[in-house]
Order: C-alpha cells, then sequence, then structure tokens
C-alpha cells in the first residue's frame, strides 16, 4: 500500500512539474532572436539604405552599395564613406574620415527585425528601423534620401 501512495504521489509530482514547464514556456517570446553571419546580413542589406536606432533614438542612416563600401550618414547630416570588411563572426566599418578606428557588429535577426550589437566593449545595441530602396544623397548642408 506504502509503495501505491508513493508512486501515485510520484505523478503527481512530475504532472505538476509539466504544468510548471508549459506555462514558463508559453511566457516566452515566440521568436527567440538568432545570430546570423555577416555573409547573411550583407545579403539582406546589398543595395539598401537603413536607419540604425538605439533607445528609439536615430544613430545614423546608411546605404549599402553591395560593394563592399557603404555611405554613412550620421544622426547630424555628415557623411563619410565606409569600407566593409568580415572579421570573426563581424561585420566591420572602417570610415574615410576616421581610419584609424574599425566599428565591428555582430548581427542578430528576430522575425523580420535585424539588430546589431557592438563587439566594443560596451555592447550597444542598434535596430534596423526602417530599410529604403532609395540611395542617400550628402552635400554640405545635410543629407536625403
Amino acid at each position: 500500500m506504502k509503495w501505491g501512495r508513493m508512486w501515485r504521489s510520484g505523478i503527481w509530482v512530475f504532472k505538476s512539474a509539466g504544468w510548471m514547464i508549459a506555462a514558463v514556456l508559453f511566457t516566452l517570446p515566440a521568436t527567440a532572436q538568432q545570430a546570423i553571419t555577416p555573409q547573411e546580413f550583407l545579403d539582406r542589406m546589398n543595395g539598401l539604405t537603413a536607419w540604425f536606432s538605439a533607445q528609439n533614438f536615430l544613430v545614423g542612416i546608411e546605404h549599402f552599395n553591395g560593394d563592399g563600401t557603404s555611405l554613412w550618414m550620421r544622426a547630424d547630416g555628415t557623411c563619410s564613406i565606409g569600407a566593409i570588411t568580415v572579421n570573426e563572426g563581424q561585420v566591420c566599418f572602417t570610415y574615410e574620415d576616421n581610419p584609424d578606428q574599425t566599428y565591428c557588429w555582430y548581427p542578430f535577426v528576430q522575425g523580420d527585425t535585424v539588430t546589431v550589437e557592438s563587439a566594443n566593449v560596451d555592447g550597444s545595441v542598434q535596430t534596423i528601423t526602417r530599410t529604403s530602396r532609395s540611395r542617400l544623397s550628402c552635400n554640405a548642408q545635410g543629407a536625403g534620401v
């Protein structure tokens, strides 16, 4: 008789644990953020202009030329041509107006949303909030799309 009660108690414990696990799983987001390779990122961005934001503020707009270069327009309207390289799972940018500094990012995707996380110590995250096939045009008064 003791074994019977213990066995039934054990089933109750497993059923209860199963319900708790199911409840936790249903509260998780439907799709998790997934790392993508730098090449997958560049393939997605090829020929596009992308708006990069951090904490709902525009950081800048970048046009990906598809030939290993980009045109970066900062939020202040200044522009620079960038050379794009791939290094150890990171997509890296070196801009002509600051050739001694390279900015590297780990790209991620969650559904239709693309984000990049800085490979630098701060680990800042930028989200692509908009894309367009229009090219950037930069001039002395600022820039436009």
